[in-house]
């Protein structure tokens, strides 16, 4: 039996990975998944054989201890092993050293934190114990980076899945040979890697997997139970706003209360829906405001509303998926902003004002169509798998 090794940490990365894993479970590989921070809670929740940097501790407990120095007072999450935080950062920092000695290891990590990591040591670990045939990562840097490293020193093959436009992490994607193949959304996000210097033949598009359940809904029936739980009528133009964390600002109310003022005067009742992780203040927007909280259905969210606006926010993408007409509001944030004008998806509004300019003229919003992604990706993997 075929082993597979998928590495990956949390959010969306990890529901990038988990479809594509149970479907090569079901075709009878065996797959062990390295789930980094976040993502062990959903990837051992989809029943998959999980495994942490805590597995690779080999009973040093300086490693732990060097971890919860570094930890500080991060706050524990749910998905999140009570050891993995501190077996990973320590790990990773006892690498660092290895690579730069200990003056250089404090200088790097006090410049650029957790993005001076590439724990090669620890991923080689991991082979050693799991000696995969095949390597499934995603393009983030540090132990995902690390795994694909390992695998291409030693000849085994690495599909690296890719979410959305690679932004920083094009410094790596376009190496030839980084991965046998690199999956990605769509003909924009390969142009800019094949741009970059990529082999073209290295380059696939697949679409995303975590997106598929958007073609498993039903459409019709999940909009008219999420108009009527909000009380839209049909005749009602509804935007939905889906915010994100931003580290300065509460985009969510800022932005939300300006997209409901300028809405209404354009005939359009805004729905403000913040991320799980931001920091929201629902009493900062105007009274009424409808609200799609983390206990409403994105799905129906997405198949209720008639346009979404979003500053980069992956919920953008779903809405195009969907056919939604979708504008991207180009206001400054501190996390990389996602290029959807450059993957040909939706419009770019430069004020709140121009979002309802852009929604009522005649441009088209070029929808993006890819339909399932896993078994594009299982495809893949198996074809570099029959040549081993």
């Amino acid at each position: 039996m075929k082993k597979i090794l998928a590495v990956t940490y949390g959010a969306g990365h990890a529901n990038m990975v988990i479809p594509v894993a149970l479907r090569l479970q079901e075709l009878g590989y065996e797959v062990v998944v390295l789930a980094l921070t976040t993502a062990w809670g959903p990837v051992s929740r989809a029943g998959l054989q999980t495994i942490g940097f805590r597995d690779f501790l080999a009973g040093d407990e300086s490693v732990l201890k060097l971890g919860r120095e570094l930890a500080g007072t991060v706050e524990a999450h749910a998905d999140v092993h009570p050891e993995e935080t501190q077996a990973y950062l320590g790990l990773s920092y006892k690498c660092l050293e290895a690579r730069l000695g200990v003056e250089g290891a404090r200088e790097a990590y006090e410049q650029r934190g957790r993005q001076a990591f590439l724990p090669l040591e620890v991923l080689s670990r991991v082979f050693d114990e799991v000696q995969p045939d095949l390597i499934l990562a995603t393009n983030s840097p540090r132990a995902e980076r690390a795994a694909v490293l390992v695998a291409k020193e030693r000849h085994i093959p690495a599909v690296v899945v890719v979410d959305l436009m690679p932004q920083s992490e094009v410094e790596w994607l376009r190496d030839a040979g980084y991965g046998k193949a690199v999956c990605v959304l769509s003909e924009g996000v390969k142009q800019r890697l094949v741009d970059a210097g990529r082999p073209e033949t290295e380059v696939v598009v697949t679409g995303n997997a975590a997106f598929d359940e958007l073609f498993l809904m039903d459409e019709q029936t999940e909009r008219a139970v999420w108009r009527k739980k909000f009380g839209f009528s049909e005749d009602e133009r509804v935007l939905l706003f889906a915010s994100q964390p931003d580290r300065y600002q509460y985009l969510g109310t800022t932005v939300g209360t300006q997209l409901v003022e300028v809405g209404k005067a354009h005939g359009w009742t805004v729905v403000v829906r913040p991320h799980p992780n931001e920091q929201f203040d629902p009493g900062g927007l105007p009274c009424g405001t409808p609200i799609s909280d983390r206990e409403d259905s994105l799905w129906g969210a997405l198949a209720g509303c008639d346009a979404c606006v979003v500053v980069s926010s992956s919920v953008g993408l779903q809405a195009a998926i969907l056919g939604k007409p979708m504008v991207t509001l180009d206001v400054p944030v501190f996390a990389d902003p996602a290029p959807y004008a450059a993957m040909g998806i939706g419009r770019v509004a430069e004020t709140v004002e121009g979002v309802f300019e852009v929604l009522e003229s005649q441009l088209a919003f070029g929808s993006f169509e890819s339909g399932p992604a896993t078994m594009r990706v299982v495809r893949v993997v198996e074809s570099l798998l029959e040549g081993r």
